[in-house]
């Protein structure tokens, strides 16, 4: 069955596009998931939206911050609360274009687990889901060896964003 993942969304007034997100995110091929849904004060109907959410699915996990803190701080909340042994971040206004990103993303781990971390390119679309491009960096330079220090420290990495990787919690 696999491990379980955990992917943190951090929402602020991100009402338009936050069912779209979480959607997508049930949406995966991959049956291990946890979502935490972490509001940080949103005053626009993110909160109702989030609990209705929370309420039709059973592996959404719901935090309602009762101070504005940033996203920064709501990804960590979100992390401290996560279940899985992996995690992973989604931006509220963003979404998993592909179905089977984090199904491909365990699929690495499990043949590289010593690594820790799988990254998925970038793919782009436009305001009606129209896919613009794709983008693939130097894959080559990103398949073995200390990751997390290339990922931290490489010139073209910082192209890299967190929803682009899963990583152990850990």
């Amino acid at each position: 069955m696999g491990y379980l993942v955990s992917v943190i969304i951090p929402n602020y007034n991100k009402e338009k596009y936050l069912e779209q997100c979480v959607n997508s995110v049930l949406a995966q091929t991959y049956p291990c998931i946890e979502i935490v849904i972490v509001d940080d004060l949103s005053t626009d109907r993110s909160r109702e939206i989030i609990i209705n959410l929370q309420k039709q699915h059973d592996n959404i996990k719901a935090i309602l911050l009762d101070k504005n803190g940033g996203v920064s701080h709501a990804r960590n909340v979100g992390i401290r609360a996560a279940s899985g042994k992996y995690v992973t971040m989604l931006d509220s206004d963003d979404y998993y274009y592909s179905v089977e990103k984090i199904s491909n993303e365990m699929a690495m781990l499990e043949q590289n687990s010593e690594d820790g971390i799988a990254y998925s390119y970038r793919q782009i679309v436009d305001e009606n889901g129209k896919l613009l491009y794709t983008n693939v960096l130097f894959p080559e330079r990103y398949r073995s060896g200390n990751l997390y220090h290339v990922l931290l420290t490489e010139k073209y990495a910082c192209n890299f964003v967190q929803r682009d990787y899963v990583v152990k919690k850990e």
